[in-house]
């Protein structure tokens, strides 16, 4: 069920850190259930693929509406000319936008990297999302570290204060999924202990009736996970909770969940490994790729992009140089 080893070898994450102190395993203690609570309804929230397609039918739309609006006005022909370099530009910049605008904020560089040099054991898992958030390691530990979303698990990795620990959570063993506010502890509570945790009835807040004063709710960015082992699972901190919460209930629910072919696996396998050590920060890099697109093919559209971008601003600035000349040659 759950997944807390240390990698085999030297020179790995859980040998030692940046500083060479070495690293201390971190055994996870789950929390006994009292009882396992109903599911919540299935989320209706968009998974990230279907917002990034709205998004990019949106865009398209757009685009054009604005072409044809401009060819219905009645304009000189330089104007004309410039006009629809300037529509180009930006038809060529929402295109460019739009592949990676639902991934930009939510994922981080090198996600598919990591979740193959952390979890290796697993080749053809098909990585959904990472998220960056804190997980209740027992009653006097929390670590701050990663999420995976795959085929089959619920995945977390940290390195932290030099604890290292990795957890792995088959989606089959899971009975129920509840959305919840955390609160501070009691007064005099050491800093490294958890939060409390509320569950929210539902997994959304009650209705503000019209004419009431306004209520202000916590901000809701927590989980409890109920396995069928009557444990339950607490994390909380998540940036993008909504986003999380859509695509973790989207595939534990989902009856027949896709994994990479033998072919895709070699392929990642394959792919160049390099990460940072622990402790440092990842280098600079593009947001990360929507899926079934690499990180270098991502890097290369966009790179692509900005080059005719660059060449669409110069023949803009040489049309509206033309334009200046052809007004001074028309001018009495």
């Amino acid at each position: 069920q759950f997944l807390e080893e240390q990698p085999q070898g030297t020179g790995g994450p859980a040998d030692q850190n940046v500083r060479g102190v070495p690293f201390e395993l971190v055994q996870y203690e789950p929390v006994p259930a009292q009882f396992l609570p109903e599911p919540l309804p299935r989320c209706q929230d968009p998974l990230p693929w279907e917002k990034r397609a709205a998004a990019e039918r949106q865009r398209e739309e757009a685009r054009k509406q604005q072409v044809e609006s401009m060819r219905k006005k009645k304009k000189t022909f330089v104007n004309t000319l410039t006009t629809a370099v300037v529509t180009v530009a930006t038809a060529a910049l929402d295109a460019g936008a739009a592949v990676v605008d639902d991934f930009k904020d939510s994922q981080l560089p090198g996600a598919e990297r990591r979740f193959r040099r952390y979890f290796p054991g697993f080749p053809r898992e098909k990585l959904y999302g990472e998220y960056e958030a804190k997980m209740v390691m027992s009653p006097e530990l929390v670590l701050f570290g990663r999420f995976y979303v795959t085929s089959s698990f619920f995945c977390f990795h940290a390195e932290q204060r030099n604890k290292y620990t990795l957890f792995m959570l088959s989606l089959k063993l899971i009975v129920s999924i509840q959305k919840a506010v955390v609160s501070k502890p009691p007064a005099g509570t050491p800093p490294n202990f958890p939060p409390q945790f509320n569950i929210v009835p539902g997994g959304k807040f009650p209705e503000q009736a019209a004419g009431a004063p306004a209520v202000k709710y916590p901000k809701m960015d927590a989980l409890v996970i109920y396995t069928k082992d009557c444990m339950q699972h607490m994390f909380y901190g998540f940036k993008h909770f909504d986003e999380l919460y859509a695509l973790l209930d989207y595939q534990w629910r989902n009856p027949a969940p896709e994994y990479l072919s033998p072919a895709q696996a070699e392929a990642q396998a394959q792919a160049p490994a390099a990460a940072p050590a622990p402790g440092q920060a990842p280098a600079a890099a593009a947001p990360g790729p929507a899926a079934g697109q690499s990180q270098e093919q991502l890097a290369a559209q966009q790179q692509q992009i900005q080059q005719q971008m660059a060449q669409l601003q110069q023949m803009q600035a040489q049309l509206q140089q033309q334009a200046a000349e052809l007004q001074r040659m028309q001018a009495p």
